[in-house]
């Protein structure tokens, strides 16, 4: 498996965008965790900086955990893996 490092901006650009992708093909995906309280509470970023959750200074966010309706899961499949080349095991 490939790892990648995004910086804290990088990751909440992607997610932003796959909500946005999911949006315009009629799937609703929320963004959890640590990466939505960031997104909510704009303009405290050096707060949550400063905060070294990770003690990283590259990025607090490991990934993008996202949820979504269980009616919908046939829709948010194919939009992982064949909108956005997404491996699903």
């Amino acid at each position: 498996m490939n790892s990648v490092r995004l910086s804290d901006e990088e990751i909440i650009s992607e997610a932003l965008r796959i909500v946005e992708l999911a949006e315009k093909k009629g799937v609703i995906l929320r963004i959890l965790g640590a990466l939505a309280i960031r997104i909510h509470s704009r303009g405290l970023e050096e707060l949550h900086k400063r905060l070294r959750r990770l003690d990283d200074v590259i990025s607090s966010f490991t990934d993008i955990d996202l949820v979504g309706y269980s009616s919908q899961r046939a829709g948010i499949r194919q939009l992982m893996e064949k909108d956005l080349s997404f491996k699903i095991p």
